[in-house]
């Protein structure tokens, strides 16, 4: 079930048009919009948070910035930051999954 919802999920950014992926989230079965846009102070806040994680983790843990994380079969949420498993080979099938 869950393939088949993130599937479909990916195919209607794509029909759709939807320009800014990262305004649109699915998550609990349905579909969630961020209206407000991310101000200079967040960005850079994002910024400066991934390289003080980059530089501690090293090669403990890889940080990826507002990509999918599969929380559930029903939510995928793209979180300013997330700490995974530092292989980036082990995501060309799936999104990272909670430990």
């Amino acid at each position: 079930m869950a393939v088949q919802i993130s599937m479909i999920y990916d195919r209607t950014l794509l029909c759709n048009g939807c320009s800014n992926q990262s305004a649109l989230h699915w998550t609990e079965n349905r579909y969630i919009l961020k209206i407000s846009p991310q101000g200079t102070p967040h960005a850079t806040s994002i910024r400066l948070t991934r390289r003080l994680l980059d530089n501690r983790l090293r090669e403990q843990g890889l940080v990826q910035t507002q990509l999918p994380v599969q929380l559930s079969n029903y939510s995928e949420p793209q979180p300013d930051l997330a700490v995974v498993i530092a292989d980036e080979l082990r995501y060309l099938d799936h999104h990272p999954t909670p430990s």
